[in-house]
């Protein structure tokens, strides 16, 4: 809600896609509903409606953002850390956090102060455990060590989904690689 007539242009970091709403009543609203919408950094331009005779009047307003999507399971952990979940709660993973907010590019291979390097495997070698964000070339692996850590009650079935997703450090983006189900019954 704003003081004056406002315009709203909401938009994904790349520019796309781009959602646009007009005043109605000091107010405007804009809906993004997809099955699955892009991950990463959106942002809102505001702008108030004119003509004016002069220079723009003051005003004030209130911006609220609302995203709907599927909760993180606290009882899961990994040997790269979870960008987007540090990025819902970043108390939960201060060293993930730590690196969103220095904005650090993935590609430095560097956690914690930590350098992770990858290879290329050969035959005889195993694929390198990740410990930290990881940078893989093509042709390159590396294991990634999931750890589960049941807070459910005794004899309870739990199921959710592990994504292996990216994350882009410089453009605060990602995709989903790959959604592994998966069922347990705590023991």
């Amino acid at each position: 809600m704003a003081s004056t007539g406002v315009n709203l242009d909401f938009f994904y970091s790349t520019g796309n896609p781009d959602v646009y709403a007009s005043n109605v009543n000091d107010s405007a609203t804009v809906n993004v509903t997809a099955a699955q919408v892009s991950p990463g950094i959106w942002g809102a331009d505001v702008g108030q409606t004119g003509p004016f005779d002069g220079p723009a009047p003051s005003g004030s307003l209130t911006i609220t953002a609302v995203a709907r999507g599927q909760l993180f399971d606290p009882a899961i952990t990994s040997t790269t850390g979870d960008a987007w979940a540090a990025g819902v709660d970043p108390s939960a993973n201060a060293d993930m956090a730590s690196l969103l907010r220095d904005g650090r590019s993935v590609s430095m291979k560097i956690f914690n102060g930590t350098a992770m390097t990858t290879s290329t495997p050969t035959s005889d070698a195993a694929a390198p455990t990740a410990t930290g964000p990881i940078t893989l070339l093509p042709g390159q692996t590396a294991t990634i060590t999931v750890t589960i850590t049941p807070t459910a009650a005794r004899h309870s079935i739990v199921r959710g989904h592990l994504y292996i997703d990216t994350f882009g450090f410089l453009t605060g983006s990602g995709d989903e690689l790959i959604d592994l189900p998966y069922t347990y019954t705590v023991g």
